[in-house]
């Protein structure tokens, strides 16, 4: 994912923060150890954890989010596909946690 989008993740999660929290809150730890492992800084070797979550809620504010990052797809504004990609990804391994 390049950095521009990795950056425009974050801002995106921060909106959210309000709903799924600790999932917000694990995406935006994801997001800080993948800038620290890009800019060399003294990133874990170990991605972080996921605290207990709500699925449902969690479910539905990363369908909110892969949304919101589509809609910049499908009017070209930006290339976000590996955004929306990564957001599915996470929301299907929920959706498996859930069944």
């Amino acid at each position: 994912m390049p950095t521009a989008q990795l950056d425009a993740l974050e801002k995106a999660i921060d909106g959210c923060m309000d709903y799924a929290v600790s999932l917000m809150s694990w995406m935006r730890e994801l997001v800080h150890w993948e800038n620290a492992r890009r800019g060399a800084q003294a990133a874990s070797a170990a991605l972080p954890k996921l605290a207990t979550v709500d699925v449902g809620r969690a479910a539905l504010t990363l369908s909110v989010l892969a949304a919101m990052f589509q809609t910049s797809i499908d009017t070209g504004t930006a290339t976000f596909q590996p955004t929306v990609d990564l957001l599915e990804a996470i929301r299907q391994a929920l959706d498996r946690v859930r069944d």
